[in-house]
């Protein structure tokens, strides 16, 4: 797990998590959790898991990608995710707000 290094910088983390196909080989999935983690402080806003639909164990080509939410699209997805943090200055799951898909804390 990583730290942040810039304490006045405001973080927020998105993760498709075992439906992500490029950093979760099928038949690891477990180990997706770990993926990008930031240790918890004051500027960490939020730690959400926004994948859904296939796990890479059920679809190892495609993950949450082939119908859901995997590794591209969860990048190109989260932007209201993003807004939200840094315009509302939200928080936890509230940072989910109108994401419009499943978003929940990652742990």
């Amino acid at each position: 797990r990583r730290s942040p290094r810039h304490p006045h910088a405001l973080r927020v983390r998105s993760r498709p998590g075992a439906n992500d196909q490029i950093l979760c080989a099928a038949g690891t999935s477990s180990s997706c959790d770990d993926s990008a983690r930031f240790d918890s402080y004051s500027n960490v806003r939020a730690q959400l898991d926004i994948g859904w639909g296939s796990t890479t164990d059920e679809e190892p080509t495609g993950g949450g990608d082939a119908d859901g939410v995997g590794h591209f699209r969860a990048r190109n997805n989260s932007g209201p995710i993003l807004l939200n943090m840094l315009q509302a200055g939200c928080s936890g799951t509230a940072c989910c707000s109108g994401y419009g898909d499943p978003c929940g804390l990652a742990y």
